[in-house]
């Protein structure tokens, strides 16, 4: 009996000792697992402070990029505005530009119609008819007065008329003297080819050197048609010829189609001089 007691003690203080040596065991094991959760932990709290400083990093930009789209958003509306404040206005100048277009559309073809009139007066065809014959100074200086103040009121360009007055005695006085038939008709005849060289005479008003054309200081006026030939002068001399290939009443248009030994179409320039004749 006392043997089983002590074995039944030795038996207790093995399982004791087993369980003193598990419970040192499970205690170590314990604070290394215990060690490494607060590392763990560390870590957590490490990564989550960063996210937190992440998000504020985004949050303080999406602040930025917010108040950007608001400014940009508050500008498009105010370009809108002006936009819309400047197409109205366009539409109101479009209108008041048709309006005057219109005013001056009729008043244009108005004064086309006094210039045609005019340019088939009679009175200015018998004035130069008379010019041509009239051998007494005195009146062809008055009739030459006359002539340019109409010409001036065909243009369009005011005019001072005062009162003509050719007294019996200044026509007494200056009476032609009586020459042969013949001697007469070759003044006349001389006159009106200086008449007619000064009146086919003008200069250039633009160039196209792209298309070799040209537009001169004579038209309808001057007696100028298509087909008439046009000489081009620098300093009198002949540099270049061209074609006439349209009329307008105050000028014409030529195309180039020779231009004279070593010269070339950047010789052309604006302001020189144009003879035109019918050949």
């Amino acid at each position: 009996m006392h043997n089983n007691n002590v074995l039944l003690i030795a038996v207790l203080v093995v399982i004791c000792l087993l369980l003193g040596v598990l419970a040192f065991s499970y205690s170590k094991d314990l604070k290394k697992t215990e060690l490494a959760f607060n590392e763990k932990k560390a870590v957590l709290v490490k990564e989550n402070l960063d996210l937190k400083d992440r998000l504020d990093s985004l949050q303080k930009i999406i602040s930025e990029k917010t108040e950007s789209l608001t400014a940009t958003a508050k500008e498009k509306s105010a370009v809108q505005e002006q936009l819309d404040a400047l197409v109205e206005k366009n539409k109101e100048l479009m209108t008041s530009y048709t309006a005057k277009l219109e005013v001056l559309s009729r008043e244009k073809e108005a004064l086309r119609k006094k210039v045609l009139n005019l340019d088939k007066s009679p009175v200015i065809e018998r004035i130069k008819d008379i010019l041509k014959k009239e051998e007494n100074d005195n009146i062809r200086k008055v009739l030459e007065d006359v002539l340019n103040k109409l010409e001036l009121i065909k243009e369009g360009k005011p005019v001072n008329l005062e009162p003509i007055v050719v007294t019996k005695n200044e026509v007494l006085t200056t009476s032609p003297v009586i020459e042969p038939a013949p001697q007469k008709e070759e003044k006349i005849e001389e006159a009106r080819k200086v008449i007619e060289q000064q009146e086919k005479s003008g200069t250039i008003l633009s160039v196209d050197r792209k298309n070799s054309l040209i537009v001169i200081s004579l038209g309808r006026k001057e007696d100028v048609a298509e087909g008439y030939r046009c000489k081009i002068l620098n300093n009198d001399e002949e540099i270049a010829s061209a074609e006439v290939v349209s009329v307008r009443y105050r000028i014409a248009a030529a195309f180039i189609d020779n231009i004279l030994g070593k010269h070339s179409m950047n010789d052309i320039k604006e302001g020189l001089k144009v003879t035109i004749s019918d050949k």
